[in-house]
């Protein structure tokens, strides 16, 4: 029983995780398409996803590679 507790939780907080990643690259894709300045985007994803301004620049490289 608690081994199947411990497995649904890690795979409910890895759905969490994913649904962040989808969040934060739409909204880099959108921002994009509206022509908003990435350093704008960067400073957008920190304050809305509460992540480091270098994790920021890592998402938007990534998807703007």
């Amino acid at each position: 029983q608690e081994k199947y507790e411990h497995d649904m939780a890690s795979a409910y907080g890895a759905g969490i995780e994913q649904g962040i990643e989808q969040g934060i690259r739409a909204m880099i894709l959108d921002n994009i398409e509206e022509n908003v300045p990435l350093e704008r985007i960067c400073e957008k994803l920190q304050k809305r996803f509460e992540i480091s301004e270098k994790e920021a620049q890592e998402y938007i490289t990534n998807i703007t590679q």
